[in-house]
């Protein structure tokens, strides 16, 4: 299965305090993911706010299971804590399957990215699995 994850509401962080603070909170994003996921699985930054993870032999269920981990691993963590801040982020998580919902690994990057695209457009702060 393949996670792709989005930061909600990024683009303020940078905005507001800056490039700098936005790349620290991007490496605490990254840390809170890889902490959150399991020792097989890898993780990635995909460009931009987003984040991929490879979950190796994991169906679409503990796929989620993984990404709603994320999720609240994120809106719990106080970014930018040694800066003074204490701001708040949340997470939009697409999951994908092989073979349920992709041949190849180009749709299943497809699939996660619409998935992931389908939670930001219903609201954002959660987990859709492609297909359901």
């Amino acid at each position: 299965s393949l996670l792709f994850i989005d930061l909600d509401g990024f683009k303020g962080v940078n905005d507001t305090h800056g490039h700098l603070a936005g790349s620290a909170a991007l490496v605490e994003a990254a840390a809170v993911i890889r902490a959150s996921a399991r020792e097989t699985d890898i993780v990635a930054r995909f460009g931009g706010d987003e984040f991929a993870v490879l979950l190796p032999d994991t169906g679409s269920e503990g796929a989620a299971s993984v990404g709603a981990r994320i999720r609240d691993k994120i809106a719990v963590h106080p970014f930018l804590k040694k800066n003074g801040l204490n701001i708040r982020l949340t997470v939009s998580v697409g999951v994908a399957t092989l073979p349920d919902v992709a041949a190849t690994a180009e749709q299943l990057i497809h699939s996660a990215d619409e998935a992931m695209y389908w939670v930001k457009e219903h609201g954002k702060n959660n987990v859709y699995v492609a297909g359901s």
